[in-house]
C-alpha cells in the first residue's frame, strides 16, 4: 500500500539537499596577471642595446655601465636629454616590441604555473600610446615566445592602458607603481624585482623566475583571494575554444 509518509519525507530530504548544493561556493582559483615589458620580456636590455650602437662612443662616455645602474623607472629617466630623445626615438619604431629577449625563465614558469589545477593565468600590459606597432607587435612577440602554445597565450594577453580595469588576485609587475588609476584594482600588487625597485618596501616580490612556486605558496597559505570573479578554472578542452 502507498505510503504518503514516506513519499513526503523523501521529498524533504531531495530538497534539503538541492537547497545545501545551490548556497555552496564552487571551487575558486588564484588569477594571477603578468606584466610583459621588463617582467617577462627584456625592454631595457634591448633598449640599451640599439642605444649602444647608436650613441656609444666609448665605455668612457655612455652613462651606463651596468644594468644595476638602473636605478630610476622609466628607462629615460636615467639618462640626460640627448639620450632621452634617442631613446623615444626608439619606441615609436617598427619591430622594436617584437625584439625582446624573454627574460630568464619566463616562459617556462609560466607554462608551468598554468598548469597548476587552482592557477589561471593572464598576461597584463600596457602600450606605449605613442608607439602605433606596440600593441600589434606585443601580439606577435607573445605568439612568438610562446611557441606552439603561442595562439593559445595570445587569447590570454590583455592590452590596457590602466590595469586595474583587468581582474585578478595579484598583478606580477616591475614597475615600482602599477599604472592603475580608473579604479581600485582587485590585485595585489606583487613586484618582479629589477635595480628600479629592489630598494622599496612594502610589497611582495618575485626575484626571479624561479621564485614562482615560493610567491604561489605564500599566497595559498594567506589566502589572497580578492574579486577576480574567477570561481573555476576552465577545463582544458574549454580553455582552446576561447
Amino acid at each position: 500500500m502507498f505510503n504518503a509518509n514516506y513519499l513526503i519525507a523523501a521529498l524533504v530530504i531531495f530538497w534539503q539537499h538541492r537547497f545545501a548544493f545551490s548556497f555552496q561556493s564552487p571551487p575558486r582559483c588564484f588569477t594571477i596577471l603578468v606584466d610583459l615589458d621588463g617582467t617577462i620580456a627584456d625592454f631595457d636590455g634591448r633598449a640599451l642595446e640599439i642605444l649602444w650602437h647608436r650613441r656609444g662612443d666609448g665605455t668612457s662616455n655612455f652613462p651606463l655601465k651596468e644594468r644595476s645602474d638602473l636605478t630610476k623607472f622609466p628607462l629615460a629617466a636615467n639618462f640626460g636629454r640627448p639620450y632621452r630623445d634617442s631613446i623615444r626615438s626608439i619606441f615609436v619604431e617598427p619591430d622594436f616590441f617584437r625584439s625582446f629577449e624573454p627574460i630568464e625563465g619566463a616562459i617556462k614558469a609560466l607554462k608551468e604555473m598554468n598548469n597548476e589545477p587552482d592557477l589561471e593565468v593572464f598576461l597584463c600590459t600596457a602600450p606605449i600610446a605613442v608607439s602605433p606597432f606596440c600593441a600589434a607587435e606585443k601580439v606577435e612577440w607573445v605568439r612568438e615566445q610562446f611557441g606552439k602554445d603561442g595562439d593559445a597565450w595570445v587569447r590570454r594577453l590583455i592590452i590596457t592602458s590602466d590595469k586595474s580595469l583587468a581582474r585578478g588576485d595579484i598583478l606580477i609587475d616591475d614597475a615600482p607603481v602599477a599604472k592603475a588609476a580608473a579604479m581600485t584594482p582587485t590585485w595585489e600588487h606583487v613586484w618582479f624585482t629589477q635595480p628600479y625597485n629592489a630598494a622599496l618596501e612594502g610589497k611582495r616580490r618575485v626575484d626571479s623566475w624561479t621564485d614562482w612556486r615560493t610567491l604561489i605558496a605564500s599566497l595559498r597559505e594567506s589566502g589572497v583571494r580578492r574579486q577576480s570573479g574567477a570561481s573555476k578554472k576552465l577545463p582544458r578542452s574549454k580553455r582552446k575554444q576561447r
